[in-house]
């Protein structure tokens, strides 16, 4: 088990809450949603990885979305990334 700090960009007219969807991954077990809350600019995500899962940088795509000025907007295409370090030797 790990803990992964997950940050979010925000302009500086925005500072309300922020949910990033993540999708199922091989051998990995997250979140399907995080928030990040109004005025902070990230969270600790706990994420799992499975015994079979391939050491190495790795990414996930997502996508974001926020209810600014009453309309729900959405940014896809961002990558949530992560290393995977090899199991430790016996």
């Amino acid at each position: 088990m790990a803990r992964i700090r997950l940050k979010a960009s925000r302009v500086k007219t925005f500072d309300g809450p922020v949910t990033v969807h993540l999708p199922s991954a091989d051998g990995l077990m997250l979140p399907e949603t995080v928030t990040i809350p109004k005025g902070q600019d990230g969270v600790d995500v706990e994420v799992r990885a499975s015994a079979t899962i391939n050491p190495g940088h790795s990414g996930v795509p997502h996508h974001t979305t926020a209810a600014v000025s009453g309309f729900e907007e959405e940014v896809r295409g961002g990558l949530f990334e992560f290393d995977v370090p090899p199991p430790p030797k016996k």
